[in-house]
């Protein structure tokens, strides 16, 4: 592990001490880390600054293990999201069952607010929000565009799921599907569409709740300051002056899966 940053290994201890998991690691290259938690179902890869483009080809039998990628950026502006969302892959989440729960809308404000605090990626307003109440408290959200029409049927609108979250620390068993049920029973679309997210997951989840796979974009990259770790879209870095420019590196991701679930 002589290559391994100061980061990375803090993500392990982190891993021992807050999570409880010891890992075994493995060199896959000298800037990515395989992080195999033994006895789970669980491999992280772990890339450095410098690792490019994520690695497909790692030799491991995909049945077996579930695999995500985790940049160091990500890690380091978010550790508390990355230990919380891997502690609940593990199993180890506390369950809110989502029949407890009561469905409302929200406003934008609460909706950004949420998902600053519990979602790795950006925030979002969407037009319509949804909250999933436990007890009173908002324990998941979800945002939706506004209706596209569709050209290849008279009067067919598709919506895009933009984001949902739950709750650090929390699985909401059911929370997905109620709030899609919420938004279908109050906008009747012909489906609904949304990205998953490939350094996160495969997308199987998605199809067991009827969502059909259309197709994988590619990666998608980003430059990240090597001050703040604050990641900006390439149009953004291209409007910096050249010093500034310095100051960043480029990471990509695996890209994402677009999946439709139709309702009619």
């Amino acid at each position: 592990m002589a290559n391994l940053s100061m980061h990375g290994f803090r993500l392990i201890d982190s891993f021992k001490g807050k999570l409880n998991h010891p890992v075994i690691v493995e060199q896959v290259n000298d800037f990515v880390y395989a992080f195999n938690f033994s006895q789970t179902n669980l491999l992280v890869l772990y890339y450095m600054p410098e690792a490019g483009l994520k690695v497909h080809d790692y030799p491991i039998n995909q049945t077996e293990k579930k695999i995500i990628h985790i940049d160091e950026d990500i890690w380091l502006y978010k550790p508390v999201l990355v230990l919380s969302r891997i502690k609940v892959i593990l199993g180890m989440g506390e369950r809110v069952y989502a029949r407890q729960c009561v469905v409302a809308r929200i406003d934008k404000k609460t909706a950004l607010y949420f998902q600053e605090e519990h979602h790795l990626q950006e925030s979002v307003p969407g037009k319509y929000r949804y909250g999933l109440f436990f007890e009173g408290e908002l324990m998941a959200v979800m945002v939706f565009s506004g209706g596209r029409i569709m050209r290849h049927t008279e009067g067919y609108r598709s919506f895009e799921c933009l984001r949902f979250c739950s709750k650090q620390g929390f699985v909401i068993i059911g929370g997905f599907s109620k709030l899609v049920q919420a938004f279908v029973k109050d906008f009747h679309p012909d489906d609904i569409m949304t990205y998953v997210d490939k350094d996160w997951s495969d997308g199987s989840k998605f199809e067991s709740m009827g969502f059909v796979r259309i197709l994988d974009t590619v990666p998608q990259c980003f430059w990240v300051s090597n001050e703040t770790k604050e990641r900006i879209s390439i149009k953004a870095y291209e409007k910096l002056d050249t010093f500034a420019q310095k100051h960043f590196y480029k990471v990509c991701n695996c890209g994402s899966i677009k999946m439709v679930h139709y309702f009619h």
